[in-house]
């Protein structure tokens, strides 16, 4: 790896004795372009408004340290991440060698060979202008000037220290800013040649990318053939593959729905998920021939473990391709994993709460997944089952009609428990004003829901946390409360539009046009999805679940939603699909189950 990178010094200068083949120097018509745009030449005005010593310096110090930035992140990788190395080493010469090859179709000397040796003079510096000089001298030919080949391959590398080798980034980022101006300064680039690198950078990383691929697919071998490994997260890359594994195993899955990445961020950093705090967890990688193909989390709730008397571990966010192998690599290292820790028991999926997606998809592969559920190859149930995991407890997803007959069914309820019960319904315009009750519903969430399965008791900064994480998504006209006549929360229902086909068409991330699609699929949504409901156990079957479905199904009709997901109900909740069942033209159109097996 070290070979190719140090022949391209070499290939660089042989540029300069190739260029002129095809067309003579390109750089009048680059001159005329500045001059449109500018009016004068700022290459040969720059260091004359700024001609100080240390401006000077600075700037050559900048084109200087340009020369360390590749051999410093290579560097780091090295001895800190050789996973990535190969790889990255590959982008890097392939991005050279490709601007070499543009360098022989479109050549341009460069300022500092265009004009006269009177207009290229530079103000007298120090060390670092000496060193450049000597740099120059060496190795600058009339070649390579558009677009900079400096700008684009420092912001390639940029990019690959960011994803692989964060704190050489935060050395790059400044030297890179700096170089922008300092190839301009010392007239070894156009402004126009700066401009056009932050255009060619992308091209020519994706390119690279893709010769990589291509390489591999065709059957270039980078290591040995060998079985499948398992690796704790620990490193920040670690993490990353993590996160977006799911993405390239679900490229071509038309019913699955990414996540919100940011969010999934948050939810697998122990820094910043307060359910680390009092879970023991363990995040793993499947890999085979250097290539992550796989992930599982194993958790274990000791809160939890304590309140119901048991002592099971869980796994949860399992991603695999159609490959037993891996997924008994995987298992196997949670069951050891869990085992050493003293459980009996392991079911699963299941995340830190109920909140987090849960279950296997048993029955509706076909229907789209929606938001915060998983929505899994059918191949996964298969393997759990074949694994030696037994169904433990199912899950049900309905679908139900936004019209006004479903209004006038609830209506005749609805308006006897406000008159009978003394309720009184209150519904929001703004966020700002839905804040001052998050601690309350998550008071009577901890109240209503302690005998669902899986359900811990939510603390307060796991409150705030959620809070943080959901509450800008949310539109307050899709929040409603019913207090009793003494003013405490009695019950409350919290639902939302459907994102999926957002988070699809932003593949889970907010930058840099994701949020437009969100946005987008927020307002142009006709899904409503049910994500929160309690109703306090004194208030049970007195009208309050009817207040609460008019209320929101008016709201819902009003803003244009045509229908309403149930999100997942677990079967021996009766009640709560009894309060779906009982309402006309409902389907039951997904079932998801979670697994137990014994240690």
């Amino acid at each position: 790896m070290a070979l190719p990178l140090s022949v391209l010094g070499f290939f660089y200068h042989e540029t300069q004795f190739l260029n002129q083949f095809l067309l003579s120097f390109r750089d009048p018509y680059l001159v005329d372009l500045e001059y449109s745009l500018f009016g004068f030449q700022p290459s040969l005005v720059f260091s004359e408004r700024f001609s100080s010593y240390w401006m000077v310096e600075l700037m050559n110090l900048a084109y200087f340290s340009y020369f360390l930035i590749t051999a410093g992140f290579c560097l780091y990788l090295f001895f800190y991440n050789q996973r990535k190395l190969e790889r990255s080493v590959f982008i890097i010469v392939a991005s050279f060698l490709l601007f070499y090859v543009f360098f022989l179709i479109f050549p341009a000397a460069g300022p500092q060979f265009f004009y006269e040796d009177g207009h290229t003079s530079l103000p007298e510096g120090g060390f670092f202008q000496s060193a450049v000089n000597l740099i120059q001298l060496l190795g600058d030919g009339p070649t390579a000037a558009f677009p900079s080949s400096h700008v684009a391959i420092a912001l390639i590398v940029m990019h690959l220290s960011y994803m692989h080798a964060r704190p050489v980034f935060y050395v790059i980022l400044p030297i890179s800013i700096l170089l922008c101006f300092s190839t301009v300064y010392i007239k070894a680039h156009y402004v126009v040649d700066v401009l056009a690198a932050f255009v060619a950078a992308p091209v020519v990383f994706k390119t690279s990318i893709i010769l990589w691929e291509i390489l591999k697919k065709n059957g270039v071998k980078t290591h040995s053939e060998s079985g499948v490994s398992i690796r704790e997260v620990k490193s920040y890359d670690d993490l990353s593959d993590f996160i977006m594994l799911p993405l390239r195993l679900h490229k071509d899955h038309d019913s699955w729905t990414p996540p919100l990445l940011l969010d999934e961020w948050k939810l697998f950093d122990p820094e910043k998920n307060p359910a680390f705090g009092h879970c023991s967890t363990i995040r793993l990688l499947a890999l085979k021939n250097d290539e992550v193909v796989g992930r599982v989390a194993g958790i274990i709730h000791h809160e939890y473990n304590k309140q119901q008397n048991e002592n099971y571990a869980r796994f949860a966010f399992m991603e695999v391709p159609d490959s037993f192998e891996v997924f008994s690599s995987l298992m196997q290292s949670v069951e050891t994993w869990a085992r050493t820790n003293g459980c009996n028991g392991l079911v699963g999926p299941f995340g830190f709460s109920d909140k987090d997606p849960q279950g296997f998809v048993i029955e509706g592969f076909e229907q789209p997944a929606i938001m915060f559920t998983n929505g899994n190859f059918p191949y996964l149930p298969e393997m759990t089952e074949r694994y030696g995991f037994q169904q433990f407890k199912r899950l049900f997803q309905y679908k139900l009609p936004v019209n006004e007959q479903i209004i006038n069914q609830l209506t005749p309820f609805a308006e006897r428990a406000l008159r009978n019960g003394k309720f009184v319904a209150k519904e929001f315009t703004r966020t700002k004003d839905i804040k001052p009750y998050v601690n309350t519903v998550f008071e009577l969430i901890n109240e209503t829901y302690s005998n669902i399965y899986g359900f811990s008791e939510v603390t307060k900064q796991e409150a705030d946390d959620f809070a943080n994480r959901f509450l800008p998504l949310l539109d307050p006209r899709l929040i409603k409360m019913v207090f009793d006549e003494s003013g405490k929360l009695a019950a409350f229902v919290v639902a939302m539009p459907n994102l999926a086909q957002g988070l699809k068409k932003s593949g889970g991330k907010i930058l840099p046009f994701g949020w437009f699609h969100l946005l987008m699929a927020s307002k142009r949504s006709k899904e409503l999805v049910l994500l929160l409901g309690a109703i306090r156990e004194d208030m049970r079957n007195r009208g309050a679940d009817a207040i609460l479905g008019e209320y929101l199904i008016k709201s819902a009709l009003k803003l244009g939603f045509t229908n309403m997901d149930s999100h997942l109900i677990l079967e021996d909740n009766i009640k709560m699909r009894r309060e779906i069942e009982r309402l006309k033209d409902f389907s039951l159109y997904k079932r998801y189950s979670i697994y137990y097996k014994p240690l």
